[in-house]
């Protein structure tokens, strides 16, 4: 059998963060993103551009570069519990916010088919549990930041087509264009 026949989509969990093999916070090619542009460099949106290209050069050693990508799971904690598990670091939830926008925009940059936030809602009230706080809404379904940032992206973008990305900002600035 040939494996490229056995499957539909490239299903990734694309987290952004510290340790587990998802970032080394080395420079991964052109779009690595080690700057410390923000105070929280490990954990950037930014570090998705590595991590399709790495996945595009995967699916082109194999000659399938028609399969779509699919982001399953993406996400960022905003728990509370002191930062003894750097793989679970937290951010604010003004910065998860941000990284929410950044992340669904850089994933229609780079022809994501789909992306799945983990989590909408918060799975429990206890704010010291990192696995606890990935939603957009907290326990009592109470909107985050996060939420509203996601809701004015895809307004904004409700409409647009990627007309395509703007190659001639220098690092680590990127863009787009849409129609």
């Amino acid at each position: 059998y040939n494996l490229v026949d056995m499957y539909d989509v490239v299903d990734v969990h694309a987290y952004c963060k510290v340790g587990g093999g998802e970032t080394d916070g080395k420079n991964d090619g052109e779009y690595g993103y080690d700057d410390n542009l923000d105070g929280e460099a490990e954990t950037i949106p930014e570090h998705l551009f590595a991590k399709v290209e790495k996945i595009r050069k995967m699916l082109a050693k194999y000659n399938d570069n028609e399969k779509d990508i699919v982001f399953t799971e993406l996400g960022w904690s905003t728990h509370t519990q002191p930062q003894n598990e750097p793989h679970m670091e937290a951010v604010s939830k003004e910065r998860q916010a941000n990284f929410v926008a950044r992340a669904y925009l850089i994933g229609s940059i780079l022809g994501v088919k789909n992306i799945y936030s983990y989590s909408f809602q918060d799975e429990n009230k206890e704010t010291d549990n990192a696995e606890y706080q990935f939603g957009m809404v907290d326990w009592y379904a109470n909107p985050k930041p996060a939420y509203y940032a996601y809701y004015t992206l895809s307004r904004i973008l409700k409409n647009a087509s990627l007309v395509g990305r703007i190659d001639t900002l220098a690092h680590p600035a990127y863009g787009a264009v849409y129609f």
